[in-house]
């Protein structure tokens, strides 16, 4: 029988493969199992309806699937002694993280894109600020779907709608209220930078200011190195930022950032009233006739898509109540594409040029005033004498440095 001998280079090819092969795997199982952490927590109870349609008898043993679940990773840890199964188990449990540290940073560093960087860094941003807000709003939306859904009581039904539709008026307020507010997003640059500035990190070390470097013990040259440093890492990153939030500017990224603003605030006024209509239908079926369209929460999402445009699709509203729910949500359609689109899209994005050019500025002075103090503390004559300096004392962020002062000329 032949024996196959892999080449080096073959070998490397199918190892490669193989490690694709695997991480493919792992984040499959990943996102599997975080949606179905995600429906069994929101919406309903997945395993027991699944384990449901092959035995009911076996229903009892989810009530120790986690029990279960840990003895089986711990044998199985025992067993094969490898630590890449609990490496494996903690991925998979930290998957979110995993996303948000790793995934996304490498990806965005994949695209060798400023622009979209800061696309992704301006959403994160704006994500955080106004965590709080969306957590509570996501919460209360979440609870009222979830019994409208589930739930047959009319005394339960009454409140939910009532909660959604005010989550929509706050939903449209609020972006009718941000086109007269400055950009929180641009805030955060302007404060967090000078707020760098007063910190320790540029304070100048007080003993070796003024003194000849041949002149420093060896622990002044280290204070030396690391404030001049700290001092060129501030300059560059200022300038740097500022150069490509200039670029940003320009690109009219924000335009793809208003049109997904718009795309969610549709789809979230769609789902909205199909939750809305839903609750009336189950609490009063008379006032909705189904003409083609099954009785399905489906048939209300669809109803509802076309309640944005004053249409009707395989349902009528025939009650006075439904007729006004309808009407409610054209005029919020109306509001969409009419202000949102006309007013607020026009005057948001004058806005927008105006403050993005103050943070630009700002920076700009925060790295003009960062290579003055460069200059006048360290006694050199130019920011090339700083690099060579840090270069001489092998500074440990040198090669950053240099990074940042390549892109600057770019």
């Amino acid at each position: 029988m032949d024996v196959v001998v892999l080449q080096p280079a073959e070998t490397k090819t199918k190892i490669r493969k193989d490690a694709s092969v695997f991480w493919i795997g792992l984040d499959m199982v990943a996102v599997l199992f975080w949606l179905y952490a995600i429906v069994k927590i929101f919406v309903f109870d997945i395993d027991v309806y699944v384990v449901s349609l092959a035995s009911r008898e076996f229903v009892w043993v989810l009530n120790y699937k986690l029990p279960i679940l840990l003895g089986f990773i711990l044998a199985a840890m025992l067993v094969s002694r490898r630590p890449m199964l609990g490496f494996t188990v903690a991925y998979i449990a930290l998957y979110p993280l995993v996303i948000l540290f790793w995934k996304l940073p490498r990806f965005v560093w994949k695209q060798q894109s400023w622009v979209f960087a800061f696309a992704i860094l301006n959403s994160i941003i704006g994500f955080v600020r106004s965590f709080r807000r969306n957590f509570i709003s996501g919460s209360l939306f979440l609870i009222s779907a979830v019994l409208i859904l589930s739930s047959g009581d009319q005394y339960i039904l009454c409140g939910p709608p009532f909660i959604i539709f005010s989550l929509v008026v706050f939903a449209y307020v609020l972006a009718f209220v941000r086109a007269f507010k400055p950009s929180a997003v641009f805030q955060t640059y302007t404060k967090a930078f000078p707020v760098i500035r007063k910190s320790e990190f540029l304070k100048v070390d007080e003993s070796a200011r003024n003194l000849p470097v041949d002149a420093m013990t060896e622990k002044q040259l280290e204070l030396r190195t690391t404030g001049l440093q700290n001092v060129m890492l501030y300059n560059r990153a200022c300038l740097l930022i500022s150069k490509k939030l200039r670029d940003y500017q320009r690109s009219g990224a924000n335009v793809a950032s208003y049109i997904l603003s718009l795309v969610a605030l549709l789809l979230f006024t769609v789902i909205s009233f199909a939750l809305i209509n839903y609750a009336l239908y189950k609490i009063n079926p008379t006032l909705y006739h189904f003409t083609y369209s099954k009785e399905s929460f489906f048939a209300f999402v669809y109803y509802s898509a076309g309640s944005m445009f004053y249409a009707a699709n395989g349902l009528v509203p025939v009650g006075s109540l439904s007729q006004f729910v309808q009407l409610l949500q054209f005029l919020c359609a109306l509001l969409l594409l009419l202000i949102l689109v006309t007013v607020i899209f026009s005057l948001r994005n004058e806005r927008y040029s105006t403050e993005l050019g103050e943070v630009v500025v700002s920076l700009e002075k925060e790295g003009r005033a960062a290579e003055a103090l460069l200059l006048s503390e360290f006694n050199l004559g130019s920011i090339d004498s700083a690099i060579e300096a840090l270069q001489k004392a092998k500074a440990g962020m040198i090669g950053f440095i240099v990074y940042l002062t390549n892109n600057l000329g770019e």
